[in-house]
């Protein structure tokens, strides 16, 4: 499952990398060199072993993938957010020519009638001009290397030469996500129905999925998807784990915790929209580590994992 996870979502490498981890700290209490008398350096063997191993998975899956599939480079689009957000606040547009990202006269003050910290695809389909014009767009995607080389130097460079305009632009498109700027800030999906398709397949409206449709909607706009709350659990929880763990306890709380941690901070530099679907694995693993509270265990000691020879029977 895991590997499936890395292959779809690059940023899953963070979320296993604990999880692989608390499995390889768990398969070495039998060596003498990892043992639990020296949790430090076991602890310090798995993180490591654990790293190579999700960053090796994910390289082999990029290739074997890239044989079948075409390469998307998805990190463009938190680039352009970020180099849009940025050339607003400076009154300097930040793309390159080279990048050929903005289209042909796109000023500053263009990119701030399309530019939303809730939806970052505004700056591709959103009009600059005035409806009764034919509609002109800010931007558009990098597709030759050399495009997409220059778009990276443009990005790293605003990031190194603004960095405090660039972490103001990420925290408010962060904050909508984790729903601490209003109640109604997370965006949610229900479909009641199968959009057009070349199969011609729909969905019959049934009164029954209509009315657990619409009590979704409601509970949206309750605490129960407001995702700091689970954030700060799972920070609760991942103190508690390691407080765990240091008196002898299976790490397994902090990995689940540490692993939804990891996985959400990614958003932080890479969302470009308040979609609740990003949270889903941090509060799944929040509450997989409230549970393992009631069934966390000592560490084994070394003598448990000792072989016992039974003597042979004498006749």
């Amino acid at each position: 499952m895991l590997v499936l996870a890395i292959g779809a979502r690059h940023n899953a490498l963070v979320a296993a990398w604990p999880l692989v981890a608390f499995v390889l700290w768990d398969a070495w209490p039998q060596s003498r060199l990892l043992s639990a008398k020296k949790p430090f350096l076991r602890l310090s063997f798995a993180l490591t072993a654990a790293i190579i191993i999700v960053v090796a998975v994910q390289l082999i899956l990029n290739q074997s993938l890239g044989l079948i599939a075409k390469r998307a480079d998805p990190w463009q689009a938190t680039s352009n957010f970020d180099l849009a957000a940025i050339s607003i606040v400076k009154n300097t547009l930040l793309f390159s020519k080279e990048a050929g990202v903005a289209r042909k006269g796109v000023r500053p003050k263009d990119l701030l009638r399309v530019y939303s910290p809730t939806d970052h695809l505004q700056l591709y389909y959103g009009c600059i001009n005035d409806g009764g014009q034919r509609c002109r767009h800010a931007l558009r995607r990098a597709h030759s290397p050399k495009q997409l080389a220059a778009l990276k130097r443009d990005w790293f460079k605003a990031i190194l030469k603004h960095p405090n305009e660039y972490f103001q632009h990420r925290l408010r498109v962060y904050a909508p996500l984790i729903g601490i700027t209003g109640q109604h800030s997370v965006t949610t999906y229900f479909q009641d129905s199968i959009d057009e398709n070349p199969f011609g397949l729909k969905m019959p409206r049934n009164r029954w999925r209509d009315a657990y449709s619409s009590r979704l909607r409601e509970w949206s706009r309750s605490p129960l998807y407001a995702v700091w709350i689970y954030l700060a659990f799972a920070l609760i929880l991942f103190g508690s784990g390691l407080g765990l763990w240091a008196s002898g306890r299976s790490p397994i709380v902090a990995a689940l915790a540490g692993s939804g941690l990891a996985y959400h901070a990614t958003y932080f530099f890479f969302t470009g929209s308040p979609d609740f679907r990003y949270s889903v694995w941090t509060i799944l693993v929040t509450l997989l580590a409230a549970c393992s509270l009631l069934f966390e265990r000592e560490e084994p000691a070394e003598s448990e994992h000792i072989e016992t020879r039974i003597p042979p029977m004498n006749h």
